[in-house]
Formats: C-alpha cells, structure tokens, sequence
C-alpha cells in the first residue's frame, strides 16, 4: 500500500526524509524511529492539526507492526503453495480494513470526531442490512476488480488488458464508466488537495 499510494509524496518522503535518516539500516529501534518520524512528517505535509499527526501516528504503527510481523514470520517453516495464497488474501484483507480505519483521522475535522466515528463504528444502527440491489452491484464490482487482478497475479502480467481483444478492452471501459455514472457522487466536493 505505502509504496503505491501517493506515489510522488512516498517518493519524497523515502528519498528526502527516511533514507538520510538512516533507512533500513541499524538496529530495530532506529529503523522504527526513522519510520515514525517520516510518517508523522508525511502527516504533518497534510496539515498542521493533530488529526494529520495522529494519522501520520497510526501509519507509522502499521508498519513497524507489518515489520515486526514479517521478521517473525520469516523465521516459519515455508507454507505449502496452496496455504500461502490464503494467507495472501487474508493479509490483503486486513490490510484494507486498516487503511480504511486510518481515514477516520485523516478525514475527521477535531479529535473529539474520531472518538465519536470510532464509537459509532459499534452501534448496530450502523450495521443494519443493506439493500439486496446495492449489495448485488458491489459484490459484481468487486468480481470484476478481484477478477482481474486475480489473472493479473495468475499470468504474471500486469499488463494484461492490454493483449485483450479491442472489443473487450472497450467493454471492459464502458462498465468502468457505467458504474462510474451509477454510483458516482453527483455533489461536487473540492478537491482536498487544491488548499496545497
């Protein structure tokens, strides 16, 4: 995630904040330390509020985490193949929970809103069912999209689509764009980053 999100800020930041710190290199607590202070600075480039500092917080304990975990699961025996690919999406899973949860700061307006996000996260009129026909068009987006990056991951190609037939390549478009249209938000909000 960190490496594709935001590809020229993360560019910045390892080039001109986490390498001269010190990188990878020295013991584990250095290179938390050169973590942390990358990512708070990366959410201090957001903004001056504590919201951005906690975010910038919270991306910091997801990697040192993500680190400290992949130096204890490389001391495991190797999974079999058919394992790995479960854990790969489990992971892949978590993962996504996680960034969603770190918006909550990024988006917030005070500290008392990320309490109260947090809090409402557990009440159950938030978890009430959804309507059979949105989840219907979401789960088919998200067939669509794991579909994809499934023959991505399965060929070895990221540049799949690219040898699909024409007709198929517009296809494919045109639901990108129907879905687009469908559920697309029709408020025009600014865009967050024009105040930079």
């Amino acid at each position: 995630f960190w490496r594709r999100w935001h590809i020229s800020l993360s560019s910045w930041l390892r080039d001109y904040l986490y390498i001269p710190l010190g990188g990878n290199r020295g013991p584990r607590w250095k290179v938390g330390r050169n973590l942390a202070l990358t990512m708070l600075l990366g959410g201090l480039w957001h903004g001056a509020a504590y919201r951005f500092l906690l975010w910038g917080l919270y991306h910091a304990g997801l990697l040192i985490g993500w680190r400290l975990f992949e130096e204890w699961w490389s001391r495991k025996p190797r999974p079999e193949p058919r394992q790995s690919g479960f854990r790969f999406w489990l992971k892949v899973f978590i993962f996504f929970h996680l960034i969603c949860l770190g918006w909550i700061f990024f988006r917030a307006t005070s500290i008392e809103h990320i309490g109260d996000f947090l809090e409402d996260l557990g009440k159950p009129k938030y978890w009430r069912p959804v309507a059979a026909y949105t989840v219907a068009r979401v789960l088919g987006i998200m067939a669509l999209l794991f579909g994809v990056q499934w023959l991505q991951l399965r060929t070895g190609r990221m540049e799949l689509w690219t040898r699909w037939p024409v007709w198929l390549r517009v296809l494919f478009f045109l639901v990108c764009f129907y879905a687009i249209v469908l559920f697309g938000v029709p408020v025009i909000n600014d865009f967050l980053y024009f105040q930079f």
